[in-house]
């Protein structure tokens, strides 16, 4: 069954234009297994990601901010509050770029084995 498949732009069922194999080439619609990347979050999981960091952020804050203690301990608080959240950004940067350094798809960029970033070129 020959059908035109809008990501890989053919008409040969079970390849792509560059000689990857499709997935479920005898379904309406096959899909390349391609390097292209995907945006498979929705606006729907964006917010309630933003919305949820922003919600905890300022509970926290507001808590802080009441509790009955001293300035100093307060800003004790406020700094670990800061550095958590810091450093989960970097977590999560790291972790996703790790990620797509095992895939090997980090935008043309050859990673299988070629690029590590702690070892000499040579």
């Amino acid at each position: 069954m020959l059908t035109t498949d809008t990501q890989c732009s053919v008409l040969v069922p079970g390849t792509c234009a560059d000689g990857v194999t499709r997935l479920g080439a005898g379904l309406a619609k096959p899909r390349c297994m391609s390097n292209q990347r995907r945006n498979t979050q929705t606006y729907a999981w964006k917010f309630q990601v933003w919305a949820s960091f922003v919600v905890s952020s300022s509970a926290m804050a507001i808590g802080i901010l009441y509790l009955p203690v001293d300035l100093w301990t307060k800003g004790f608080f406020a700094m670990g509050l800061l550095f958590t959240i810091g450093s989960c950004f970097g977590l999560a940067k790291t972790v996703r770029d790790e990620a797509e350094m095992e895939r090997g798809d980090d935008e043309g960029r050859a990673t299988s084995g070629s690029h590590h970033p702690f070892r000499s070129a040579a």
